[in-house]
């Protein structure tokens, strides 16, 4: 059992690194933002565009989505 722990941790320190985790905010522009936006409008989302820009309305339909 102690073995299994221990390969279990080097595994997550070993690749815990290469897990990319994005965090996007108002004024960021590009492909990912388009794609969150193309999501959100698929949901019923209220964005205008999936233009990749990250504006208010983005940010607003987010917040709804978080809640």
């Amino acid at each position: 059992m102690r073995f299994f722990w221990l390969v279990a941790v080097f595994c997550l320190v070993a690749f815990l690194p290469t897990i990319a985790l994005a965090a996007y905010h108002q004024g960021d522009r590009g492909d990912d933002v388009a794609e969150i936006q193309r999501q959100l409008i698929a949901l019923g989302y209220s964005v205008q565009a999936a233009d990749g820009v990250f504006g208010g309305e983005t940010a607003a339909a987010i917040k709804s989505f978080q809640r």
